[in-house]
């Protein structure tokens, strides 16, 4: 043999063996599943440390035909230590100024409302110390202004970790979405309800970006207790973004819905004008910052 084809040949075998061996050593992409399994639960300590520890003012549109409350603006405080929260209501149509405060706080848990801007606030109700059921109040709140925690919350107000926590918790599937802002896992789930009706789901992540929450649907049928009734239906959601902050998307708006047999209808519509990241500082938890006294009575 030549000497070139001799060279050739064996720069061709070096070449197969290195190729062969880097294709060995090369790990496979993971499987949607199991890329949500190991990466999920560091991108939600992510997502909601940074979604509790700001503030946040949104715009509340509501779009039930029905609803006599059509608009309000509510403002979001956080202390950042995973325990205290404050919730301002405003109206923003009509010529309804009045105002609501909720609180929950470790050294005192309030709520006050003022029926216009010219009077003073008052004292609805207030607990001391805080009650123990923090994170089920957080999850209620969360409920009716979804815009602070789409990102890892599901439309009914319990985060995706509690969800994806309970132990009749099933994940029946889970794959790709091609996308062109990046590829987006959807998973498909079952959970039943302590009461016995049924509970499935899909939810959308954008796995690039720190998995934040992109649609969801939940699904419930069955008997339901407190009317006897058998009722079936699903809540969704859709979450827009714009910009990131520290590697996390930024909330732009929230869109809900609800579809029962007549057909779906929107709900709500909740758009961030404004998100300072951040701890609030300590006094905007006290009943002084709004001219009451700690220790007088409802």
């Amino acid at each position: 043999m030549p000497k070139s084809s001799w060279t050739l040949a064996c720069s061709m075998t070096c070449l197969l063996v290195l190729a062969e061996s880097s294709a060995r050593g090369a790990d496979p992409p993971k499987k949607p599943a199991e890329q949500f399994r190991l990466e999920y639960p560091a991108a939600y300590k992510k997502l909601e440390r940074f979604y509790t520890n700001m503030t946040m003012s949104v715009k509340q549109t509501c779009l039930k035909e029905s609803s006599p409350v059509k608009g309000q603006v509510t403002y979001w405080r956080f202390r950042g230590d995973g325990q205290s929260f404050r919730r301002d209501n405003r109206k923003y149509e009509g010529d309804d100024d009045s105002a609501s405060v909720v609180v929950r706080d470790p050294g005192l848990s309030f709520a006050a409302k003022r029926k216009s801007a010219s009077e003073k606030y008052s004292f609805l109700w207030k607990e001391r110390p805080a009650p123990v059921d923090f994170d089920d109040s957080l999850c209620v709140f969360r409920s009716q202004s979804l815009a602070c925690a789409a990102p890892f919350c599901t439309v009914v107000g319990r985060t995706v970790a509690d969800l994806i926590a309970e132990k009749n918790f099933e994940l029946v599937d889970a794959s790709r979405i091609v996308d062109p802002g990046g590829d987006l896992v959807k998973i498909d789930w079952n959970s039943p309800l302590p009461d016995g009706r049924r509970c499935r789901g899909r939810i959308v992540f954008a796995p690039d970006d720190c998995w934040a929450l992109r649609e969801m649907i939940m699904h419930f049928d069955g008997l339901e207790e407190a009317t006897g009734k058998v009722f079936e239906g699903c809540l969704g959601m859709n979450v827009e973004y714009s910009g990131k902050r520290d590697g996390v998307p930024l909330v732009r708006q929230v869109r809900t819905w609800g579809e029962v047999k007549a057909g779906r209808k929107p709900i709500w519509l909740y758009e961030a004008t404004s998100l300072r990241p951040g701890p609030a500082p300590g006094h905007d938890f006290r009943p002084e910052i709004l001219g009451l006294n700690p220790d007088a009575a409802p």
